[in-house]
C-alpha cells in the first residue's frame, strides 16, 4: 500500500482509539446515551475495516487456489 493508504490507516486507527477512550470516559461518568451514540458512530468505520479485510482475504485465498 502506498503512502496515502498508510496515512489513511494511521488516521483511522487514531480515531478508533479516540472513540474507545471517549466511550470509556462516558461509561465512567454514567452517560450511557453518549456511550451508545459513540458506539453507533464506531460501527461505520469498523464495518469498512471488516469489509476491506474480508475482500482482501478472499482475493488472496483465490490467488493461492489457482
Amino acid at each position: 500500500m502506498g503512502l496515502i493508504g498508510d496515512v489513511a490507516k494511521a488516521i483511522l486507527i487514531t480515531w478508533i482509539v479516540f472513540y474507545i477512550l471517549a466511550m470509556l470516559s462516558f461509561a465512567a461518568q454514567g452517560r450511557m446515551e453518549m456511550l451508545l451514540l459513540f458506539l453507533v458512530g464506531l460501527l461505520i468505520p469498523l464495518s469498512m475495516i471488516v469489509y476491506d479485510y474480508w475482500k482482501h482475504k478472499n482475493e488472496t485465498d483465490q490467488s493461492f487456489n489457482t
